[in-house]
Formats: C-alpha cells, structure tokens, sequence
C-alpha cells in the first residue's frame, strides 16, 4: 500500500495500517532539521505524506494527469469562536465556499481546508459543504479527541499536537506520549498527524525529533 492509499484511508475515515502524516516548519526549524538530517530534502528525511507544490497562496493550478493543487485557507476562528458570528459566517461566506467546494467535488477530488481558531461549531455546516479534511485542528481552543471520535467517517481531521505548549514549552516524553495519543485516537481512521500549525524557531530540535520517531516507529508504518 503507498503512501496515498493510507492517506485516503484516513481522509475516508477508514481503519488504516498505520496514521499518515504531514508536518510543516518555519525556515528557522527546518534549517535545524536539515543539519541533522544532512540534507535539503526534509520531506523525504521525515517521509511527509504530501506532495507541496508551488505557493501558499494561489488558484487552481493544473498539474496534468487529472490532478489540480489548491488547498482552501481562510481564517475565520479566534481563541475564543468565531471572529464574525455563525449567522454572517452562513450569509456571507458560505455561499462561495461552496461554489469554490463544488469545483473540487466535480473533479472527484478531496476537499482539504484550513481555518485557525475555535470553529467547531461550523463542522456540520463544513461537511454539508462538502469538507472532507479540516486543518489545523488546535488542541488550545477545541476538544481533539471528542471531536475525532464524534466526526470520524464524516469529517477527517489534520493537526492536533500543541505548537502552543507541548513542542515549545514540554519535554521529550510529553512530546511523544500527546503523539502516541493522538495516534491511538486516529489509528481507526478520519486523522492525519501533524503539529497544529508549522513548526516554530522556539521548538527545540530534540522535540521535533520526538514526534518524527514516533510517527517512524508505528507499527503498521514500514510494512504498509
């Protein structure tokens, strides 16, 4: 099984063999990952599971062979909920993400978005959308495990481990036990790992490298 079955297994919210993954760092922390690892290559040193193309901000881009890359992010979430409301969010913004959505859909692909802050409470909204995957999935502002076990076959899920507290403020150990529960939470399907947002300069290496073994030392991982 390659590295996209077990991603579309995840997104599906099917069992997989292993959970896939897909971490990003800032510039700082992937200077210090390529140290280490020796290379300029630090998608295939951590084996990512994405393929990133081009810029974080764009259109629909044709890359040939019945594939487009564009990866919907919009901030619409704060610490504390929704920056505009619910009832303006499904007024104004609704709309268009489901004609952008809809484009996507009729291309028989998987919609993937991003959206920081506390916007739980437009998952059922997301999904009727056509959302299959929501990122970055803040474990500061919403209930990661609830939320996994409440959606899964409905809605997958990337993010989940602290970039807030855990990677920059916690230990080894508190690095690798949060990924291992996060994994055990996500081995059933509807999880993709990842740190909340992109890696930050105050992580230290040694906890970067805690979440990367983890994720390398799954069981169903080298054998998949």
């Amino acid at each position: 099984m390659i590295k996209r079955d077990v991603v579309k297994l995840a997104i599906e919210g099917k069992p997989c063999p292993y959970v896939p993954w897909h971490c990003t760092f800032t510039v700082p922390a992937t200077e210090r990952l390529r140290r280490h690892f020796g290379t300029a290559g630090i998608d295939a040193a951590i084996d990512n599971h994405f393929v990133k193309l081009g810029s974080d901000i764009g259109f629909f881009t044709d890359l040939g062979n019945d594939r487009f890359r564009d990866y919907f992010g919009v901030d619409w979430g704060q610490q504390l909920g929704l920056q505009m409301g619910p009832k303006i969010w499904r007024e104004f913004i609704a709309p268009q993400l489901e004609r952008m959505y809809a484009a996507v859909k009729q291309g028989g692909k998987y919609v993937m978005i991003h959206s920081c802050g506390k916007v739980d409470e437009l998952f059922d909204d997301l999904i009727d959308l056509g959302v299959d995957c929501f990122n970055p999935f803040q474990p500061e502002v919403m209930d990661t495990f609830t939320l996994m076990a409440k959606y899964r076959g409905r809605l997958a899920f990337h993010g989940g481990l602290s970039t807030q507290r855990t990677l920059p403020e916690g230990s080894v150990d508190d690095v690798k036990r949060q990924t291992q529960r996060l994994l055990d939470a996500g081995a059933r399907g509807g999880y993709i790992f990842a740190p909340a947002h992109a890696v930050q300069r105050d992580v230290p290496l040694k906890n970067m490298l805690a979440f990367i073994e983890t994720l390398h030392a799954q069981p169903g991982y080298k054998t998949a």
